[in-house]
């Protein structure tokens, strides 16, 4: 399986204190696994997720690591 198959974005030079923004039209009926990580190794801080549509949405905790992946900036 392949963790990046189905990536959405992955501009982490674009991010900035002031935050990053993502627009993705997903579809019903599919479940979808949010993955945030933080720029340097270690730093934790507050986030916050905001989902808009037409349709109801639920957002719900899910805590697991099936894998570890190391992503290395594009040379």
């Amino acid at each position: 399986m392949d963790p990046f198959a189905n990536r959405l974005s992955k501009d982490y030079r674009a991010s900035s204190d002031q935050g990053y923004k993502l627009i993705a039209n997903l579809h019903t009926g599919i479940t979808y696994i949010l993955v945030v990580t933080t720029r340097y190794p270690n730093e934790t801080g507050n986030f916050s997720i905001k989902a808009a549509g037409r349709n109801n949405i639920t957002l719900n905790p899910y805590i697991g690591i099936k894998w570890i992946v190391p992503v290395q900036p594009d040379g």
